[in-house]
């Protein structure tokens, strides 16, 4: 914690301890108990990036761990992230990585070294 940020952290403990559920900004005000432009303004400035944005974040990094750690399926992986569903999820992760889910599993799993 750094001093006089506790209202944030409380929103990143929750966000971290939540994401795979529907939170919104509305929330975060109640988690923190600040106006929606002073959480806006203080959760930019202590995390470098909009709350939606951090999220989305959360979420995908959460779905590259499933997708290179298990075998469920997309939809699996979309579902326990916490996205709407499989077109959005597909969608904000090509966005941010680069590739499809799909694609991304491939990849991974060829960087994967088995031994003899």
């Amino acid at each position: 914690h750094k001093e006089g940020n506790e209202p944030v952290q409380k929103a990143i403990d929750h966000i971290l301890h939540n994401f795979h559920q529907d939170i919104s900004v509305k929330d975060m005000l109640n988690v923190t108990n600040m106006s929606n432009t002073t959480f806006c303004i203080a959760f930019k400035r202590i995390t470098r990036m909009k709350f939606k944005e951090y999220l989305l974040n959360i979420r995908t990094g959460y779905a590259c761990k499933l997708l290179t750690n298990t075998n469920m399926t997309i939809a699996q992986i979309a579902s326990s992230s916490g996205f709407e569903n499989l077109s959005n999820f597909n969608h904000k992760f090509k966005r941010l990585k680069g590739l499809t889910p799909s694609a991304f599993r491939k990849k991974a799993d060829s960087l994967k070294v088995y031994p003899n």
